[in-house]
């Protein structure tokens, strides 16, 4: 396929790599010759390096600020090229610390790597520049093992002087500057020369370069006679028009660095250039954290300059912009890039924490935006004055950021503002300037598919924010990095390959072709000024539409071989035809051949008619739309793609439309109910064109992902239908039926067998026996025919108004649509589970009541007053009960029961009009929409929306088909469509109210369509709240806010079960709807008879604010359920006496729970603990959020109970909570207790795996493996066959101690070694119990077992060695079977002595189950704290019975706890 411009959703940026193997001395590829004598590589398995071999002489001494000299030493005996090459003297960001100091100014090599495996004797070669802001980077900072793997070509990296060294210039001919870019050049005269003796083709030689490396190349390219050098050109997040390339200012920076050095004030620089050659190499570079204002800003103090025409060896001696616009460059296919958050790399270090006050810089800036603006985005010695530059700085910070502070919360529009400035808006000038002044393709790709770590997590160490597609996430897909995680994603291998392939094909096309996979990218060279946006390419051929001032259309597309001759009363066929010449899309659909119920001239339109219509708008701040497709109206009867009209739409300028042309009446729906003529066809037309869009849009701009499908009155009968095919989600993701759904009474009918017959004796088919030759009869009559056949099916006016629609077709009929009942596929639920929005409006029937009141042209009187003698005759025909009651007795009752329900004894007249209407609208419109929605509800997975418009038009349906003014019909059908779709013939002006309605509406389908979770929403909601994933809407609950199911962490599902959380990265188009209550995370639930509930998607926080008008922010209290880390949830607590005291803000964090948290190996492969790794990247989304909310960030305490107060023990205890938390309150439970920190976690993991059928795995890797691939509800119910009785023990699976080794580990010491280390957070902790805690426990022994009629506690008796180690948790903690009996005996003996076990005992073992599960740990815990701890310590315990407790619900209330 074509693509312009196109978007590929993938990854940017740079650092270092390397790897060695074991070499065969004998292998004959490791030598090789050069003019200067015999060099020997490495054989690395897959490949043969050749690295650090010399290109010029070193750039030392003299030689320091002068062009590179070629190399001209000979070797005598055989040069060692196995060494990495050295790294450039320079002052690099990433090394750590004050001193940045690294390299070596002798530098100047290229390093060769030849792939093994190739089906060619010969290989193209690439050519890599490497980034670094022309400061600093190396050859070795981007690897090669993906390249090689694939070995498809040669690379070839070039190492060039950086920084001051490099590029230090006073502006004249003395220190011209640029001396790096011309190390680039000598390397790249040295490839040409010499790649052949290592099996490169010198002929198909490609440079790629990357952000600094990415400009170098383009630079490279402007020369005229680079074409002799290489073939083509990549240039990755980087290019020559970049502000931070080419200069300003470069002079005074030259002489203030001959200052720092020690060189005085120079009198010229032919002066400063001698002193500084005089000065070392580490001196010179040094100097540059001089230059830099805070951090590594500006990130490029020292880069390229314009050099005087008299320059020896002069490399850029015009600006480049002035370059291109000459022509005179390099004339090779280019491409150019950008990922969609380059500026992230620029932006990111702003988070880092300043030095001086504990603020971040991003705080900082706020201050200092003037004084640090021209610095980062490089405008400080490009403006003349200093108002100009601060009126810039002013201007732009307005422009993206408004009167907003900056903060964490708007950094999304800061680093916006470094992408568009520093890497987006150059490419778009750079690409211009190329096709208006270029000879040669031109490409461009911006790329978007964020990687789960790049170099904004490095720079600001924090892995929990999204940074979106920051610089490098593409380019380190091929030249792997350190800054991003080695292990690639499977969708990220695949783009590694494919952009391998890409740089391989562009290196080897003889047209300079760029590929991508199976697309070709369009050249834009030539396409500059005289860019046709009208031509428009599909797979038919190019096609041209028209220009409408505000919007583009494309009129008429045909998606279906035309419908006639053999084709008529057939499944449409997928229009195939290829255009030689460009197909003409200017002429306005035609309607297909009906008999139109609004014209007086009844028979319109034609049979070749099976077309879409596009319309586009013109909107300069976007590339691409999300898509409406429209399915327009008409009883299935009428109606076309003119009806509705598209200006209200365009004049929004948000989305693209696209209108379906389908068969009526009977072309489009006759059938005789089997096989040979089974109907259907218009609805398979609306499905034909559905698949051509999905396929074709992203042509035209829209939006293949983001298509929603509306229709009205037929048209949302026929969306419904639409729906109801199960892989209609793969065709759109939402669906809108206005006024019409598949299950109102004159959708699918009955009696098509006979109506369809009767059509052929009307036109002159006879008495036919059978279906198949009533299609050949019909097939041969003129369609006209056919169609005015329809005024014969009318009782009377149009009458009913659908005589042929929508039918069951039998199982067999080739091609069915529908082959049961709707409210049968409904109940399957074998349906597409995407949103659906079902409507109607409050006097819908007007539509079809309304022309009752108009008068009978042969009697004079109105048919409303005929309807009182013909009732019974006319009835079913108006409500379409006439074929699915079985007799006429059943049809006559039903219609005197209707007449009597709605207008008791009174006549039909004008006065009763409102009550005939009232009929109408229930029966064909109203009733069928909580029906519909009911049984979505129950059968359904996906939303299910609806609303009813009440809003009276002036003048509508019900006034045009009355023909009367004097009637007031309420809000009619089409009320509602018409302020989406404007019908200039129904409605020639719209009042203020409706405007401001008619604006929402059309934003509802826009953020309906870009829904990530199929949110409906219509205006504005005081409740909305700003994060960085977007807007999010709350409920307000009367005296609070709720913001509920917010996600703080991906799905834990698929390849993310059973790893450390990642933190939620999602953005949100639209505002995200958080007014579901959070779901349980899935679980074996203690307290309910189906045990098993929740979801395993469940990762959220959700936030109650009070409403309080005495304060505007609040003090945060983060609860942690309980749950004996098995079951629970953010539900399980309630919120409400927290939120009428109107004190604090309450957020409730939800966790796995279960084997799915806490299932362990005790190795680094299954570490464990996901659980308490949720709430901790929970933490951190609180703190970094809940401002927004009106949280104090500086205020949060953190509360659990039982297990959460345990888990909040266990927070605590890491040495950084104290940065997520002022305080923690551990309610019955802390870290100590028995039954929170276990032994035994791998013999549980594989017993888990043995039950699920995971067989026995011989290691925790293929038991990862393995659980991963199982569904999630049978690992949970996996955990009854852990309990040995009732729900005992009941933590089986809980937190364990990891192994130092395990990634991100969350616990690597007991809990008690942790706190004697002393290296645990110091916050105010407060651990509490109460006097009967072990009640929960001890309580259910106290139930009856439902097998014997025993309770479990005289059961007991009998079981105490087997039982109560799994009660009291010393199963695992014991050595021997005989230390755990002796300990068993002797816990019995303490708290029972001799007694049996029994209710009158039971509050003896209750006070045991609290000791030993509850009470005990406390007070050594308060020991271990106040020993170790700087920090207060609090307990109390609390002894106060509730009426009612967990006691009595355990125990079925048999006993007061």
């Amino acid at each position: 396929m074509n693509c312009v411009r196109l978007r590929l959703f993938f990854v940017l940026n740079c650092l270092w790599l390397g790897s060695s193997s074991g070499s065969d001395p004998d292998d004959p590829l490791l030598v090789v010759e050069l003019p200067q004598g015999k060099l020997r590589g490495r054989d690395n398995g897959n490949f043969y390096s050749y690295e650090s071999i010399p290109y010029a002489e070193p750039p030392i001494d003299d030689l320091r600020f002068e062009a590179p000299l070629a190399y001209a030493q000979k070797w005598l005996d055989t040069f060692d090229a196995t060494r990495p090459p050295v790294v450039c003297l320079q002052w690099d960001q990433f090394t750590p610390g004050d001193n940045k100091l690294a390299g070596e100014e002798d530098c100047l090599t290229v390093s060769i790597y030849r792939p093994k495996s190739s089906s060619r004797n010969g290989l193209p070669v690439v050519g890599h520049i490497h980034g670094g802001a022309f400061m600093f980077g190396a050859a070795a900072q981007n690897g090669h093992e993906n390249v090689m793997r694939e070995g498809k070509f040669i690379l070839v990296k070039i190492s060039y002087r950086l920084g001051p060294l490099g590029f230090a210039s006073t502006g004249d001919a003395d220190l011209p500057g640029n001396y790096g870019l011309k190390d680039q050049r000598l390397a790249l005269q040295w490839i040409k020369a010499n790649i052949a003796s290592f099996g490169g083709e010198p002929e198909n030689i490609l440079l790629v370069g990357h952000s600094a490396g990415g400009a170098s190349v383009h630079l490279q390219l402007l020369r005229e006679d680079f074409s002799q050098l290489a073939k083509a050109a990549i240039s990755f997040s980087g290019n020559a028009l970049d502000p931070c390339v080419v200069q300003q200012g470069g002079r005074g920076r030259a002489f203030e660095l001959g200052r720092i050095v020690g060189c005085g004030l120079p009198a010229d620089s032919a002066t400063l250039k001698k002193c500084l050659k005089s000065k070392t190499a580490s001196e010179i570079v040094s100097a540059v954290q001089s230059f830099l204002i805070f951090s590594y800003v500006p990130f490029a103090p020292f880069g390229p300059v314009v050099e005087p025409l008299d320059a020896p060896d002069a490399f850029l001696t015009q600006d480049p912009r002035d370059v291109i616009k000459s022509g005179k460059f390099g004339q090779v296919p280019w491409a150019v890039t950008y990922v969609t958050e380059d500026g992230g790399y620029n932006a990111a270090l702003l988070l880092e924490e300043s030095n001086k006050c504990g603020k971040t810089l991003l705080e900082e800036l706020n201050d200092r935006w003037s004084d640090w603006a021209p610095y980062l985005l490089f405008y400080r010695d490009s403006k003349k004055a200093i108002e100009e530059m601060d009126d810039y700085s002013r201007k732009i910070r307005q422009e993206y950021v408004g009167d907003q502070r900056f903060s964490s919360q708007n950094y999304w529009e800061l680093q916006m503002l470094f992408t568009d400035v520093l890497f987006k808006n150059s490419t778009q000038d750079s690409l211009d300037l190329h096709r208006k002044h270029g000879k040669s393709p031109a490409y461009a790709f911006v790329y978007d598919n964020p990687a789960d770590r790049g170099i904004a997590q490095v720079l600001t160490k924090r892995r929990h924010i999204n940074f979106g597609t920051v610089h490098g996430d593409d380019y380190f897909l091929i030249f792997e990095n350190v800054v991003r995680d080695p292990q690639l994603r499977p969708d990220e291998k695949s783009i590694s390959r494919n952009f391998i392939s890409m740089l391989a094909d562009f290196a080897l096309s003889d047209n300079g072709t760029l590929t991508y996979g199976e697309c070709v990218f369009q050249d834009n060279v030539g396409t500059g000024a005289e860019l046709d946006p009208l031509i428009v390419e599909i797979p038919n051929g190019k096609l041209r539409g028209r220009d409408n001032g505000n919007y583009f259309s494309y009129e008429s597309v045909p998606y279906a071989e035309p419908p006639i001759g053999e084709l008529r009363f057939e499944a449409p066929q997928p229009y195939s035809q290829e255009w030689r010449d460009v197909f003409d899309a200017t002429q306005p659909a035609v309607d297909c051949l009906q008999w139109k119920q609004f014209r007086n001239e009844k028979l319109q339109g034609e049979e070749d008619c099976l077309t879409v219509s596009i319309y586009r708008p013109k909107n300069k701040t976007r590339s691409s739309y999300p898509v409406v497709v429209l399915l327009h109206g008409g009883c299935f009867m009428f109606g076309g793609a003119a009806s509705y009209g598209q200006e209200y739409i365009m004049r929004e300028g948000k989305m693209l439309l696209v209108k379906i042309s389908y068969r009526l009446g009977p072309l489009g729906f006759t059938s005789t109910g089997d096989k040979n003529l089974p109907g259907n066809y218009g609805l398979k037309d609306q499905r034909l064109a559905l698949r051509w869009i999905k396929q074709n849009i992203a042509s035209f701009g829209g939006m293949p992902e983001n298509i929603v499908l509306i229709g009205h009155s037929a048209g949302g009968a026929s969306t419904h239908l639409q729906l109801l095919h199960e892989d209609f989600s793969q065709l759109a993701r939402a669906a809108i039926s206005v006024s019409g759904n598949a299950l109102d009474p004159w959708v699918v009918q009955q009696g098509g067998r006979r109506r369809a017959f009767e059509l052929g004796r009307i036109v002159g088919c006879g008495q036919l026996a059978d279906s198949v030759e009533l299609k050949k009869c019909l097939k041969s009559k003129p369609a006209r025919e056919i169609v005015s056949a329809v005024r014969s099916f009318l009782v009377f006016s149009y009458v009913p108004f659908t005589p042929f629609g929508p039918v069951v077709e039998p199982a067999d009929a080739p091609d069915a649509f529908l082959t049961q009942d709707p409210r049968d596929v409904i109940k399957s639920g074998k349906f597409s589970q995407v949103p659906w929005v079902v409507t109607y409006t409050t006097e819908d029937g007007g539509y079809n009541a309304a022309l009752l009141l108009k008068k009978n042209k042969t009697t004079g009187e109105t048919w409303i007053e005929t309807l009182n003698d013909r009732w019974f005759d006319w009835a079913p025909y108006l409500l379409f009960y006439r074929d699915s009651k079985k007799t006429i007795k059943d049809m006559d009752v039903f219609s005197r029961d209707l007449r009597q329900k709605y207008l008791g004894d009174r006549r039909f007249s004008v006065e009763s009009y409102w009550d005939l209407q009232r009929m109408f609208t229930d029966i064909l419109f109203k009733n069928s929409v909580p029906e519909a929605i009911d049984l979505h509800r129950k059968r359904g997975q996906s939303p299910v929306y609806s609303f009813v418009y009440d809003n009276p038009a002036v003048s509508g349906l019900g006034q045009v088909l009355s023909n009367r003014t004097d009637v007031f019909f309420g809000t009619v059908h089409g009320d509602d469509v018409f302020l989406m779709f404007d019908d200039v013939s129904l409605r020639t002006a719209i009042r203020p109210d409706e405007e401001v309605i008619s604006r929402k509406f059309i934003k509802m389908i826009e953020d309906f369509a870009l829904s990530d979770k199929g949110t409906l929403s219509f205006g504005e909601y005081p409740l909305v709240v700003d994060i960085p994933n977007g807007k999010l809407r709350g409920r307000d609950n009367g005296h609070y806010y709720s913001y509920e199911s917010v996600p703080y962490a991906e799905p834990p599902i698929g390849e993310l079960r059973f790893e450390a959380p990642q933190p939620y990265s999602k953005q949100w188009a639209d505002v995200f709807n958080v007014t579901q209550p959070p779901v349980a995370c899935l679980q074996w639930n203690q307290f309910s008879e189906e045990k098993l509930q929740g979801a395993e998607d469940c990762l959220t926080v959700s936030v109650y604010k009070p409403k309080n008008t005495t304060r505007s922010s609040y003090p945060v209290v983060v609860l942690l359920h309980g749950g004996a880390f098995m079951f629970g949830g953010a539900a399980s607590n309630g919120h409400e006496y927290i939120m009428r005291e109107g004190r604090l803000m309450l957020v409730k964090i939800s966790y796995r729970v279960g084997p799915l948290g806490f299932a362990s190996s005790g190795d680094k492969d299954l570490p464990g603990n996901y659980g308490l790794k949720d709430q901790r990247l929970a933490l951190r989304w609180i703190k970094e959020n809940i401002a927004s909310f009106g949280g104090m960030s500086d205020n949060i305490v953190l509360i659990g109970h039982s297990a959460g107060g345990a888990s909040t023990h266990l927070q605590l205890l890491h040495e950084d909570f104290s940065q997520l938390a002022r305080a923690a309150i551990s309610v019955s439970g802390n870290a100590l207790d028995p039954w929170v920190v276990q032994q035994g976690g791998r013999r549980r993991a594989f017993e888990l795996g043995r039950i699920v059928g995971c067989g026995q795995p011989t290691d925790s890797v293929e038991l990862k493996k393995c659980l991963k691939s199982k569904p999630a509800r049978e690992i949970v119910s996996a955990v009854r066959s852990f309990l040995v009785f009732s729900y005992v023990p009941f933590t089986p699976f809980g937190p364990v101690v990891e192994p130092a080794d395990a990634p991100d580990a969350f616990l690597t010491q007991d809990p008690r070694d942790v706190i004697n280390s002393g290296k645990f957070s110091q916050v105010p902790w407060v651990v509490t119990y109460t006097t009967e805690d072990g009640g929960y426990n001890a309580a259910l022994l106290l139930e009856e077992n439902k097998t014997t009629g025993e309770t479990w506690i005289e059961t007991l008796n009998n079981r105490w060695f087997d039982w109560a180690p799994y009660l009291l948790f010393y199963r695992d903690s014991k050595k021997t079977i005989k230390d755990m009996d002796v300990f068993s005996r002797d816990l019995r003996q303490k708290y029972l002595g001799d007694r049996r076990f029994s209710v009158e005992s039971y509050w003896d073992l209750q006070r045991m189950f609290t000791d030993i599960l509850f009470k005990n740990s406390v007070p050594e815990a308060i020991d271990l704290h106040r020993k170790r701890g700087q920090s207060p310590v609090y307990s109390f315990v609390y002894d106060n019975p509730a009426v009612s407790g967990v006691g009595q619900v355990l125990s079925t209330g048999m006993i007061s706890s």
